[in-house]
């Protein structure tokens, strides 16, 4: 549905007055609306869009669209149909896990506020606590050099994600940008999908919503996910700039709504002095590869490379790096590491060729002589066990002469046994015979028997 004409301010505000009953969201009915101590609502963009008005409800922001008579701007007449979309997507990935940290959650509420008897969608965005618009942050804080690197670490990292889910957010500059927190603990967020491409919208037949800000964009641009590469271009380098050289944001002049080059150097860049100064910036490999690339997008009318391709190296952005191949950077999905080289060290001579190695010995097993297919995988077996040694065995001798002396012992216990029952025997008869011998004869003569046997 096109909406072609919009409630005015004052009506808008009469309505959240009441919202109770004129506001359809449970949410924002029962909210507390952030008023001034006067009574009168607290606009939270003033100075921005022409066509939108921002309130504070709770930890939610309220987005009314308003046709500006006096400036003859109203909302693009699709606006009813992206945000739709843009929502959706949004609802999908969130059910999913997917969701993009760096994109306010949006819901459009349909229908919304009710004015003259007529329902208007307005947006229910999450409040970002904390949260400064970019330009705001850079003002305060460009002569810290460790916010500035975080910040472009994050940016670069964030622009990644964003090509990586074919989405542009649509005008890029330093008030659509929102930083939070302090540092080490700097977060990014985008707000102001008015423009958004998601891949909901493919094929949708839609065009530019808005032409962006003047300092952030330059060649013509097609709608669609490729369309934030100029303007994130821009930012990338004046980054990379401020975090070697923070004297540059006095020295060119930058301010909360222009970062280091603008639309007057865009236009003439052969004769910007800005430009210029940039370029004698050396050491800095970063900011020359964005400002070769922005060069080459001038002169050729035509959006630039995405972030990774005009770089090809890690994040951090006043180190040289050894470069790696675009399409090996492609397949690898981890983390690079910077790996910073001596640019001062001069070798006086070159270094001695090192001596051939041997030619390793492969052995080339012949799949064809057995009977495992190559491409069937072994089983893994279980290394064998060496078997110990063999026990010395003894020497049997000692042990016979050993058996052989306890034979002979018995056998000398059972003789004796047997002479001694043999005397008693006899000793027996010749009690009762007259010719009895005297016992200690038999005795002396047994002995000598028993020593004859032995």
């Amino acid at each position: 549905m096109k909406i072609s004409t919009w409630p005015e301010p004052d009506e808008y505000k009469e309505a959240l007055l009441n919202r109770a009953t004129t506001c359809s969201d449970h949410e924002i009915q029962q909210g507390n609306l952030f008023q001034t101590p006067t009574g009168a609502l607290r606009r939270l963009n003033k100075g921005g869009s022409p066509y939108v008005l921002v309130y504070r409800v709770d930890n939610r922001v309220v987005r009314l669209f308003t046709s500006d008579i006096d400036n003859d701007t109203s909302p693009p007449p699709d606006i009813d149909q992206r945000y739709q979309a843009i929502t959706a997507w949004q609802r999908r990935m969130e059910a999913r896990g997917q969701a993009l940290p760096y994109l306010v959650s949006h819901h459009w509420i349909k229908p919304g506020l009710m004015i003259q008897q007529k329902s208007y969608p307005f947006l229910k965005v999450d409040f970002v606590d904390g949260g400064q618009k970019l330009g705001d942050f850079l003002w305060k804080n460009h002569q810290h050099q460790p916010s500035l690197r975080l910040l472009a670490e994050k940016w670069l990292q964030m622009m990644r994600e964003l090509e990586q889910a074919r989405v542009a957010h649509g005008d890029l500059d330093l008030s659509n940008v929102l930083v939070q927190g302090r540092y080490p603990g700097l977060k990014l967020f985008l707000v102001d999908f008015d423009g958004m491409y998601v891949p909901d919208l493919a094929g949708a037949g839609l065009a530019v919503a808005e032409r962006g800000h003047l300092h952030f964009q330059y060649p013509p641009r097609a709608f669609g996910p490729t369309m934030d590469r100029f303007s994130s271009l821009v930012i990338y380098l004046s980054l990379c700039a401020l975090a070697q050289q923070p004297t540059l944001w006095d020295t060119l002049h930058a301010t909360e709504s222009q970062t280091l080059l603008g639309a007057g150097d865009f236009q003439r860049l052969g004769q910007s002095a800005a430009f210029a100064k940039l370029k004698r910036e050396t050491g800095n490999r970063h900011l020359q590869d964005c400002l070769n690339a922005l060069e080459q997008s001038i002169d050729s009318s035509t959006m630039p490379p995405p972030l990774d391709t005009i770089l090809q190296i890690s994040l951090v952005p006043d180190t040289p790096y050894i470069r790696y191949p675009q399409q090996d950077a492609d397949l690898f999905q981890g983390t690079m590491v910077p790996l910073p080289i001596d640019d001062g060290v001069e070798i006086s001579s070159p270094l001695p060729e090192p001596e051939p190695l041997p030619e390793p010995t492969f052995f080339a097993p012949d799949y064809h002589s057995t009977a495992i297919h190559p491409t069937v995988p072994l089983q893994r077996l279980t290394p064998a066990r060496s078997r110990p040694p063999p026990r010395h065995s003894p020497d049997p001798a000692p042990s016979s002469s050993k058996s052989c002396l306890i034979a002979s012992v018995i056998i000398l216990i059972i003789v004796i046994a047997i002479v001694v029952v043999v005397v008693l025997v006899l000793h027996h008869q010749q009690s009762t015979s007259s010719d009895v011998l005297p016992v200690a004869a038999l005795l002396a003569m047994d002995k000598d028997a028993v020593s004859s046997v032995l």
